[in-house]
């Protein structure tokens, strides 16, 4: 959280319109996204501290400013395998700071769709991980640079490996 929260009581003397309340805003350094909250106005009675009329509320929004950690994956080494075989899992080691692992978005290619096109290359998420199976197509052979691409909604990051497919 970006600010503190609690109570700011107000005096409005007679002919006063105008009033400023400051709220802390911290520098945290956190990436959290846009943060709100909700402000309730009130007229008391000073007499009697009864809520006078209707209370009107209204939302501040505190644009965020703290830097987003751009998300991370972990060491994807090259895989060899022989033609009319596949990869049924293949870990992806994803993570990011602010972002919870179930919430990135990943994405993958290759750079040689007649070994692997987008269909042999499949994401799943189980067991609080992502994973890529690789299916290349029948009777194809050669290598191509699988892409591997995570993104939390403000930053993205690569990382590349290569796919060898060996003749039978």
């Amino acid at each position: 959280v970006d600010y503190e929260g609690g109570s700011i009581d107000l005096t409005f003397e007679s002919n006063t319109i105008q009033q400023t309340a400051e709220i802390q805003v911290f520098e945290d350094q956190v990436f959290e996204g846009d943060e709100a909250l909700t402000l309730v106005l009130s007229v008391i009675d000073a007499s009697s501290g009864a809520t006078v009329g209707t209370q009107n509320t209204a939302t501040l929004v505190i644009r965020e400013n703290d830097p987003n950690n751009v998300p991370t994956i972990g060491v994807l080494s090259d895989i060899t395998i022989a033609e009319d075989t596949a990869v049924a899992r293949l870990a992806l080691p994803v993570a990011d700071v602010e972002t919870p692992v179930e919430n990135l978005i990943v994405r993958s290619s290759s750079s040689n769709t007649a070994l692997i096109d987008g269909q042999g290359l499949q994401h799943t998420f189980k067991d609080g991980a992502h994973a890529l199976a690789l299916t290349p197509l029948a009777n194809a052979f050669g290598s191509a640079t699988i892409t591997v691409e995570v993104d939390d909604g403000v930053d993205t990051a690569q990382r590349s490996f290569e796919l060898i497919v060996t003749p039978v």
